[in-house]
């Protein structure tokens, strides 16, 4: 059963596993390390670090086959809600420069909406506890 990662150790050793090579790796580290900047004094609504939806969803990507560039995206996706502070408490298009100046062009505009899921799991997700 796929079990949902929740911290950046958990999703690098699910891209591992999974055959990501060390620029993806490295591409989910620095996107990672700075959502996890901007987000370490935001919680949600179930009390757990931001960061933790946001590994999530990068996971879910990884067990989907995404490219680097898609989980980049999926850890910084917050980075444009007013309620995540940014350097200079920037704008929406500000932000949208910033990460296109530090992680490139993929992860600023993903493009289009992704096709539905399909996981590699046998069952359904299920979210860890610990």
């Amino acid at each position: 059963m796929f079990e949902l990662p929740q911290t950046n150790l958990q999703l690098y050793r699910q891209m591992l596993e999974t055959g990501y090579d060390d620029p993806a790796l490295d591409l989910a580290n620095r996107a990672y390390l700075f959502a996890a900047r901007q987000t370490c004094n935001v919680l949600r609504g179930s009390g757990k670090p931001f960061a933790c939806h946001l590994v999530g969803t990068a996971g879910i990507l990884v067990e989907a086959g995404q490219s680097a560039d898609c989980i980049g995206a999926a850890l910084l996706h917050a980075m444009y809600q007013d309620r995540v502070p940014f350097p200079g408490n920037r704008n929406l298009e500000q932000r949208r420069d910033y990460i296109r100046q530090h992680f490139g062009e993929g992860r600023r505009n993903p493009g289009p909406r992704l096709p539905p899921l399909r996981s590699r799991a046998p069952g359904p997700v299920q979210r860890r506890t610990t």
